[in-house]
């Protein structure tokens, strides 16, 4: 992950100029995620059209280990639909693009952090509610995992569910 987030902090203005030259007035936030223990959930920048802002907190991104191989996109992506402090706007479309190198918790243990407990999510309810919130998962996988096919192949079943896609980010 650190060569994709390093690429983040190269590209992501370049990038959002792209997306609205071409679509319009589009806003960016920034969310982290790793695993429980360390960090499950951050929302770091909520929904802006401020560039600079979104740049700045890119900039202050680092990489920390979950200490095991699945991380907590479960819970990431529940905060996706759940966390008012996002502010999605009501009228627009709505893209979690998520950048990963690993496969989710199933069950993920929640809020709490806790396994066996009532608020624990599966995978599959995670991405039904993300379909019933117009939420479109664009996964973006790290170039180290780019040759495993079967993680990958995972990745575009789940992210299908969503009416997203699997991309193969290509910084070195």
């Amino acid at each position: 992950m650190r060569s994709t987030i390093n690429g983040a902090k190269l590209d992501s203005k370049k990038m959002m100029q792209t997306i609205r030259a071409r679509f319009g007035s589009e806003s960016f936030g920034v969310a982290g995620f790793s695993d429980y223990g360390d960090i499950p959930y951050q929302l770091y920048q909520p929904l802006t059209d401020n560039f600079d802002s979104i740049q700045t907190v890119i900039d202050s991104l680092t990489l920390v280990d979950g200490g095991d191989i699945p991380e907590a996109y479960g819970r990431m992506m529940y905060e996706s639909y759940s966390d008012p402090n996002i502010k999605w706007h009501n009228d627009g479309y709505r893209y979690l693009i998520i950048f990963g190198d690993s496969y989710p918790h199933d069950p993920d243990a929640g809020r709490d952090g806790i396994l066996g407990t009532s608020d624990d999510l599966t995978f599959a309810d995670v991405l039904t509610k993300l379909k019933a919130n117009n939420i479109t998962v664009i996964y973006v996988s790290d170039p180290g995992i780019a040759n495993e096919a079967s993680l990958l192949n995972k990745w575009q079943d789940w992210v299908k569910e969503t009416g997203g896609r699997v991309i193969r980010c290509i910084n070195p």
